[in-house]
């Protein structure tokens, strides 16, 4: 299941390495968009979701991937970080949480557009200050 549900979103985004960070989290998050946006697994994700409440395996497959589509945005924030770019208490996953979490709330629940003009330099902004 994880195999297949993995070959359906596709494989972690590539950090474009601009040496500006917040560029670089721009460009993945723009990516997460894309894929929300026109990719079929999104529909499966809500009984995925559901399925994962009720069934330890299912549980297990859901927490790896969530964690598998959080790598690159997680590793550009963590070299920031090294490079003192970001302070070096900064929270990191709560950072990752702050850009992914409204696009996806607006993917599965509000219906707003994920793609509206200023949302994702908004949601980068508020993440990295």
């Amino acid at each position: 299941m994880f195999d297949a549900f993995a070959e359906i979103t596709g494989a972690p985004f590539e950090s474009p390495e601009t040496g500006d960070f917040r560029e670089d989290l721009y460009s993945i998050a723009q990516q997460f968009i894309d894929t929300v946006n026109t990719g079929s697994w999104l529909g499966l994700l809500p009984p995925f979701i559901e399925a994962a409440q009720h069934d330890e395996h299912f549980a297990e497959l859901l927490a790896e991937l969530v964690k598998r589509g959080r790598t690159t945005t997680r590793e550009i924030l963590l070299k920031a970080r090294r490079e003192g770019q970001l302070e070096s208490k900064a929270k990191i996953d709560w950072m990752v949480d702050a850009i992914n979490g409204p696009i996806m709330y607006r993917a599965l629940l509000s219906g707003e557009p994920t793609d509206e003009k200023g949302y994702l330099k908004y949601l980068i902004k508020i993440a990295t200050s």
